[in-house]
């Protein structure tokens, strides 16, 4: 399993001060095998930052924005290798090390999905942050049948596969004293108030996923769900609930 190779694939949307930094961590990954970045509809230029690699990876460009899970979908429907790795394009300060740890346990284990938690950088609120990162590696014989419902989501693809995965999932902790990934608030002043539909997305879908579980589970599920979102985004978990309120 050692000599395995993914196919990686990369959501882009606005990520001009990124992705290529991302794409050139992807390409000194020993693992990964081939490269796909798929443009959802960026309007900056993201894409003509990429033209220095255009001979090592595959570019697939969506002519308007569709939303992270319709992306995705579309580079696992042209990867070639029986595994793949999802990363966001706006890491930071990761190395290839810490790419590799993600994709190791699905190579040389019995799990179905790893994760990278690369949003607490170790402190105790990792076992909230993993639920929403975007670093995942799995066999892609496990997510082809999820593809439609991943597809028709936009924000929500994490929870999905959280869901099918419950069971054979590891949570790979990524150390750093640096932070690795840009946050939503460093990106848009104004992330809360236009974070509306993430919010909405998560919440539509996690509420299908509990609709059949007991009320003290949907309680609680639902407790820990917004002090993730919360955290996720840097707000404080009471005005995220007063917001939630106003859906």
């Amino acid at each position: 399993m050692k000599d395995q190779k993914v196919s990686c694939i990369i959501p882009v949307y606005n990520e001009e001060k990124t992705v290529a930094k991302v794409v050139d961590l992807a390409l000194k990954t020993p693992q990964i095998g081939e490269l796909i970045v798929v443009n959802d509809g960026s309007t900056d230029n993201s894409i003509q930052n990429l033209t220095q690699f255009k001979d090592q990876i595959k570019i697939i460009n969506l002519e308007k924005n569709h939303g992270k899970g319709y992306a995705i979908a579309q580079g696992i429907r042209k990867a070639k290798l029986p595994y793949i790795l999802l990363l966001d394009a706006d890491l930071i300060n990761l190395k290839p090390f810490h790419i590799s740890s993600i994709i190791n346990p699905v190579l040389e284990q019995d799990v179905k999905m790893s994760v990278g938690d690369v949003l607490s950088n170790g402190v105790p609120l990792y076992s909230f942050l993993w639920q929403f990162s975007g670093q995942r590696c799995l066999p892609k014989k496990e997510i082809k049948p999820l593809l439609k419902k991943i597809e028709q989501t936009n924000y929500a693809m994490e929870i999905i596969l959280n869901e099918a995965f419950r069971d054979s999932t590891v949570v790979v902790p990524l150390p750093s004293t640096k932070q690795l990934r840009v946050k939503k608030h460093e990106k848009d002043r104004n992330a809360f108030l236009g974070s509306t539909g993430f919010i909405s997305g998560i919440l539509e879908i996690s509420q299908s996923i509990v609709a059949h579980k007991s009320k003290e589970y949907q309680q609680k599920f639902n407790e820990d769900l917004v002090k993730s979102i919360a955290t996720y985004l840097n707000i404080n978990a009471q005005k995220l609930k007063d917001f939630i309120q106003k859906f």
